[in-house]
């Protein structure tokens, strides 16, 4: 259930290569370990250490290498209900003020959105639309 610490490191870290990260994962390391701590999955790692700042394209490559293993995480919630995608739009603001990185992030966010990738609100939203339809959609008959 727990996270395995290296697979976090090289995930975040851009110090590691996208190819580092998918040996790792050829290996069976579990990729669907959250940190205990905060409940933050890798995706949330790879988006809040901010792996982007020292050439995006290695980040993007991680974030696509993840995505293939656990495509199911993209709207994973951490203990304060962020998405990883929350993550980026956060970063965002602070990547422009360094040389090249905003268009890196928003290279991370159209492709979190193009794997289903929500905002918090944006999932919160959606769950209620969904409860009131099938409330709605209840027929009783008698």
């Amino acid at each position: 259930k727990w996270c395995n610490d290296s697979l976090w490191r090289i995930a975040g870290d851009a110090l590691y290569s996208p190819k580092l990260l998918a040996f790792y994962l050829t290996q069976n390391v579990n990729a669907r370990g959250l940190a205990c701590c905060s409940q933050a999955c890798l995706l949330h790692s790879l988006t809040q250490n901010r792996s982007y700042s020292s050439g995006g394209k290695d980040c993007l490559e991680k974030a696509r290498i993840l995505l293939d293993v656990i495509p199911d995480m993209i709207n994973h919630q951490n203990e304060d209900g962020k998405t990883p995608l929350d993550y980026a739009y956060g970063d965002l603001e602070e990547a422009k003020r360094i040389s090249d990185a905003p268009h890196v992030v928003e290279q991370l966010i159209a492709l979190y959105k193009q794997h289903g990738g929500l905002t918090s609100q944006e999932l919160a939203a959606k769950k209620q639309k969904q409860s009131q339809e099938n409330t709605q959609s209840t027929c009783y008959l008698f």
